[in-house]
């Protein structure tokens, strides 16, 4: 019962955020939804401007669909990275004295 009133009122404040901020919202933001590719990597700025996963793969664009997969596959690898560490933290015998 406690579980379900606290996960009530989660989900009451979430929709109070999202009808407040509706009012807010500029649909000329939204326009292109998916900017068309640009030069990126080397070419968009200095080596340490470039993006790690374009530059591995060879890809030369920015934005576009190829920028939505390449900013998907980072955040899944960094997930991944996350969730290892805490199984890790999980299983070991003193985590505050072996996990940083």
């Amino acid at each position: 019962m406690f579980n379900q009133v606290i996960t009530g009122i989660k989900i009451l404040v979430t929709l109070f955020i999202i009808g407040f901020g509706i009012w807010f919202i500029k649909l000329d933001n939204l326009m292109p939804f998916v900017p068309p590719p640009k030069p990126g990597g080397e070419a968009y700025g200095s080596a340490l401007d470039a993006y790690l996963l374009p530059s591995i793969l060879g890809i030369d664009t920015i934005y576009g669909v190829t920028g939505i997969f390449t900013g998907a596959a980072l955040v899944f690898f960094d997930f991944i990275g996350f969730d290892i560490v805490a199984t890790m933290s999980e299983v070991t015998r003193n985590p505050r004295g072996t996990c940083p």
